[in-house]
């Protein structure tokens, strides 16, 4: 479990690359060359380990005083990243590629959520889609 932890914590620290080998690392653990880790059955907690990397590190996706804040850092080696996550009894579908990051309220059960978009204070209606610059 402490390597997807440090994963989103590399991330955080904007240590992309190091994010990148802790989250291949933890991944290997059941999906690698030595599976006799798992010889008896998946390490399930392992599973969300990896969840939690891909979608609050490279997904940015946090809880931030009480607000959603999504802040997205693809991987160098993926061209786009797809999940889902609920908020407020709303599922939210995001979509972030090398230039851009979408998220569409599927449910539409509130008028409108408010969340911090890259960096970007939105009121999300239906589907909003910001340009991702990078430095």
């Amino acid at each position: 479990m402490s390597l997807s932890t440090h994963c989103v914590l590399a991330n955080d620290m904007g240590n992309y690359d190091m994010a990148y080998e802790l989250f291949s690392r933890a991944a290997r653990i059941d999906l690698g060359e030595n599976m006799k880790t798992s010889d008896h059955g998946i390490h399930a907690a392992s599973l969300g380990g990896i969840w939690q990397c891909v979608v609050n590190g490279f997904g940015g996706v946090r809880m931030v005083n009480g607000n959603l804040r999504i802040n997205p850092n693809l991987p160098k080696a993926w061209n786009e990243l797809h999940f889902s996550i609920y908020w407020h009894g709303d599922r939210l579908e995001v979509s972030i590629s090398k230039n851009s990051v979408t998220v569409e309220n599927i449910t539409r059960k509130n008028d409108t959520l408010e969340l911090l978009l890259s960096g970007k204070q939105i009121l999300l209606k239906d589907k909003v889609t910001l340009d991702l610059v990078k430095a």
